[in-house]
């Protein structure tokens, strides 16, 4: 099937989904099995429920002298946004990931637990996608420093369009930074899309230093405000505003103008159809009047409720 260009694979069953009295097996998908598909451009992997890569097939792709690549290197078009890439929460007292930023060779069981090298490994194929240009992936919430600034950050020179999945509330400063790193590095990006996403200081600086390039943002918010933001309308989502005028090449007081505005030319933001109440259009124009750019620039503004 060498002659295979574009495979779309849409609810995706796995031995669990079939058999779900009996006991609990992994949703595991053997990415190797699309190693020899050497002209697939567009791959998209979808299911009802999480699905990971097995650990054992990611580990022996590290014992050579030479790593293997996982998927084919002409892949321009990845959608993941079912894949699940390891716990979902680290201790407080963690340390830094620098072991992580090493690169594969320089990591060991020894040097990094066995839970981040998993999260680690389980993301290094994005690192051998040198004609990324359109990646969907999810969820990222367990992603360590290295996964940011190693893996995500290899094919920041080709991605156009990001979309991210599940980032928690809470990170700590060094992931944080990770983040900041990776986007701002991604300078061809034109389009984000950040879903079930809480924007923190990392995600704001690092769209900031992508100088005004963004065309087009787009923020999800999945969960009630009492769960994921709140009180009330503010912070839902976490800095979204902020995160707007940092697409604008303005920051929340308008200082810092890039020239014109940016060439941001579309914010959507999507929210629970049970925070549609009474007082969401006045909420909604507030956050209009915060944003450091006006239907003048030819900026649009669009909010969503699902």
């Amino acid at each position: 099937m060498s002659w295979l260009t574009t495979l779309w694979c849409q609810d995706l069953l796995f031995d669990a989904d079939l058999t779900p009295h009996a006991p609990t097996r992994p949703r595991e998908l053997n990415l190797r099995a699309f190693t020899k598909l050497r002209n697939l451009r567009a791959l998209c992997l979808h299911s009802a429920r999480p699905f990971t890569h097995p650990t054992f097939s990611l580990l022996s792709s590290h014992t050579g002298a030479r790593e293997q690549a996982i998927l084919p290197p002409t892949l321009r078009t990845l959608v993941l946004h079912s894949f699940d890439n390891g716990p979902r929460s680290f201790d407080d007292d963690d340390d830094d990931d620098d072991d992580e930023v090493e690169g594969s060779s320089g990591i060991t069981h020894k040097e990094v637990p066995d839970d981040r090298v998993a999260v680690l490994w389980r993301c290094r194929f994005l690192a051998r996608l040198p004609q990324l240009a359109s990646l969907a992936i999810g969820r990222c919430d367990a992603w360590t420093a290295g996964v940011w600034t190693e893996c995500l950050a290899a094919c920041a020179g080709t991605v156009g369009y990001l979309s991210l999945t599940g980032w928690a509330r809470g990170a700590d400063a060094t992931r944080e930074s990770a983040v900041e790193r990776c986007l701002a590095g991604m300078q061809a990006l034109r389009e984000l899309e950040l879903i079930d996403f809480w924007v923190d200081e990392g995600c704001v600086r690092g769209v900031a230093g992508l100088g005004g390039k963004l065309e087009r943002l787009t923020v999800t918010v999945m969960k009630g405000v009492e769960e994921y933001g709140g009180p009330g309308w503010e912070g839902c989502g976490g800095d979204v505003v902020g995160l707007v005028n940092a697409a604008c090449g303005r920051d929340d007081d308008g200082n810092g103008d890039t020239g014109g505005g940016g060439a941001l030319r579309e914010f959507v933001w999507n929210l629970p159809f049970e925070l549609r109440d009474d007082g969401c259009v006045a909420w909604m124009d507030a956050v209009r009047g915060r944003i450091r750019k006006g239907s003048e620039d030819g900026f649009a503004v669009t909010f969503g409720f699902q």
